[in-house]
């Protein structure tokens, strides 16, 4: 403890540290971890500024030896368990908090490996269930998910199959995107698995893998893979067939193009009997067409008569005159393809100021009005197929209806007079917004049998009250198995970021317009 308070007085008047003195660092380290850990308030200065003057006097410590840098090591991997823990919570400020600590205990434990002490980690704390807790153990595996060596790989392996959930997760989140057949196999057997107690995180952990990686003819993991696509998109349910298309990417074309064009119809049939499915059929022409280069759309047969040629030898597999892009209804110039959307609309009073017109002449046209009037339009020409329901968020948030609505000509004027009667004010509380549309629950859950949506567009004009450390904890928690798609538009160039990380991080799209006569 006298060290770290002399640590703070020197740090305070720009003096150099000294060097190990009687404390061990490693004990002061454990100390605050644990602080941490108990506590629920955001990482103040002070408290930051502790933990910084605690690594610099670690640095000093490990460098006197083997056994003190191994020690040094773990209490970092320790450290970083509670920044992930924290960085994974509701609380906007906890999980800043728990990001900094994050990466502060990352930098610090990169370069302690780099000193050869990958093999150690790999065999006394990845693999020695007996000694290492599992925070411990799940904290080293994410830590070495970089370190693309035999022994951390098989480490990383044997964690896979761990019976605690804890180190099986970190397991398969540091695997993720490492092509060798161990690691298919690894998620492959456990999705196969009856045990599902940890089938969020693998299934998400198994999608990214996935996407990341191509699987070699002739490959043991080929057949399970096409088992688990197809069983996806033969399902009614569009969440399972939408995580089955992505799945479908590591697969070859001669296993994926026939389940793809087989879905791609059976969906079809589906949306003829008025089944909100426009936007499982998006992903798996997306699917067909990121394998072909070529624009056939919606079209099974024609995507038939393609592959039947490429079986006979007659075209190239991805060559050919593409289609032009079919032209759809625009909100801002977005275009998702969806027919079950929410929007989310930023009513704060700055909303009030002019999109368009000049006001000394008359007929200006606020960004609140503006926007109201682009949300019309976009849903009457998707169609009175299209379900959809409107939520705006100043100090908080408010939803037009319980449930989605079917865009019927009444239900749009409807809806577009709610939206105008609520006139602008107040400030720019986003996330109570987004949380509202979502539905999420008070304990942070979302109900996924209630939650009729697929996809949301917001539009904001500003910087958020709240930032944008709420968005990755968030959706993290939610998103791998609600699988909504953020689209963003921003009006103006004053944002945070919040809206560019929101479309990021669920593969939508980000865009950003400019009111008439802005020139910011």
């Amino acid at each position: 403890m006298q060290t770290r308070v002399l640590l703070l007085t020197l740090l305070a008047l720009g003096a150099a540290p000294p060097s190990a003195g009687r404390d061990d660092p490693t004990d002061a380290l454990r100390i605050w971890t644990a602080t941490f850990e108990r506590g629920r308030r955001a990482l103040d200065g002070e408290r930051e500024a502790e933990l910084r003057a605690i690594l610099m006097e670690l640095r000093t410590f490990s460098a006197a030896g083997l056994e003190q840098s191994q020690a040094s090591l773990l209490s970092l991997f320790d450290l970083y368990g509670a920044g992930h823990a924290a960085a994974r919570e509701l609380e906007r400020e906890r999980a800043l908090a728990g990001e900094r600590v994050l990466a502060l205990a990352e930098s610090e434990a990169e370069p302690l490996i780099d000193k050869g002490l990958s093999k150690w980690v790999a065999s006394e704390v990845l693999v020695r269930r007996e000694g290492p807790s599992a925070e411990r153990r799940a904290a080293a595996a994410l830590v070495m998910r970089n370190r693309r060596t035999g022994e951390v790989r098989l480490a990383l392996a044997v964690c896979a199959r761990d019976p605690d959930a804890l180190v099986r997760e970190a397991a398969w989140e540091a695997l993720i995107g490492w092509d060798f057949e161990a690691a298919h196999t690894l998620y492959l057997e456990a999705l196969l698995a009856e045990d599902t107690s940890s089938s969020a995180a693998l299934r998400a952990a198994a999608e990214a893998h996935f996407g990341q990686v191509s699987l070699p003819l002739g490959s043991r993991a080929e057949g399970p893979l096409l088992e688990i696509v197809r069983a996806g998109l033969e399902s009614e349910d569009w969440r399972r067939a939408s995580w089955a298309t992505a799945l479908s990417h590591a697969l070859a074309d001669r296993l994926a193009v026939p389940v793809l064009v087989a879905a791609l119809e059976r969906w079809m049939d589906r949306a003829l009997s008025g089944a909100p499915v426009r936007r499982v059929q998006n992903e798996v022409v997306l699917a067909l067409q990121d394998r072909s280069g070529r624009r056939i759309g919606p079209h099974p047969e024609r995507w038939k008569t393609w592959w039947a040629a490429v079986e006979a030898g007659d075209v190239e597999p991805r060559r050919g005159e593409d289609d032009p892009p079919e032209t759809r209804a625009g909100f801002f110039g977005l275009r998702p393809v969806t027919d079950r959307v929410t929007f989310v609309i930023d009513r704060s009073g700055s909303m009030n100021l002019p999109f368009t017109g000049n006001p000394l002449e008359g007929g200006v046209r606020s960004r609140y009005q503006e926007a109201a009037e682009q949300m019309q339009k976009f849903l009457e020409g998707l169609g009175e197929r299209t379900r959809f329901n409107v939520v705006v968020f100043s100090d908080g948030a408010d939803a037009w209806r319980a449930n989605l609505a079917q865009a019927s000509p009444a239900s749009l004027k409807e809806a577009t007079s709610w939206l105008l009667r609520r006139r602008p004010e107040g400030g720019t509380q986003l996330r109570h917004g987004v949380e509202r549309a979502v539905r999420l629950r008070l304990d942070g859950s979302v109900d996924l049998e209630h939650l009729e949506t697929d996809t949301i567009i917001v539009l904001c004009d500003g910087q958020t009250a709240e930032g944008l450390a709420w968005v990755r904890p968030l959706l993290r928690r939610i998103n791998h198995e609600a699988r909504l798609v953020i689209h963003c538009v921003q009006i103006g160039g004053e944002g945070d970021g919040t809206l560019e990380l929101m479309a990021e991080l669920t593969g939508g799209e980000f865009i950003q317009v400019q009111p008439e006569g802005d020139g910011g």
